[in-house]
């Protein structure tokens, strides 16, 4: 799966409609709850801020073990859940390795939805 297509099923999960224009960057976003405002350049796989409230919308549970890896779940059902765990040493940085758990594991619950 690229980038992109993770991206718009972890929008899909946050319960984010993917807005028409596109960024290169990101994507550009139009929340569906009412708000109608515009979020330029939504990237949770490089922004840190957008990782954490991806994480909160989709109720993820989000844990390092000390030994190079990042795990990201559901944080009410992990044993029936989604549960994706990302090596650190395959990432930039420890930073990069959180967020990519984070949208991987959301995008894991846009395709359940999705389906």
């Amino acid at each position: 799966m690229t980038d992109r297509e993770m991206l718009e099923l972890a929008a899909k999960a946050a319960g984010i409609e993917r807005g028409e224009e596109r960024l290169d960057s990101g994507i550009s976003l139009t929340e569906q709850d009412g708000r109608h405002r515009s979020l330029p350049r939504w990237n949770p796989l490089d922004d840190d801020g957008d990782a954490l409230r991806l994480a909160i919308a989709c109720d993820l549970t989000v844990c390092t073990d000390g030994f190079g890896t990042v795990s990201a779940g559901e944080a009410f059902n992990p044993k029936y859940g989604v549960h994706v765990a990302q090596e650190i040493r395959d990432c930039a940085d420890k930073f990069a390795a959180v967020r990519r758990a984070i949208v991987r594991a959301a995008a894991e619950i846009g395709k359940r939805t999705a389906a």
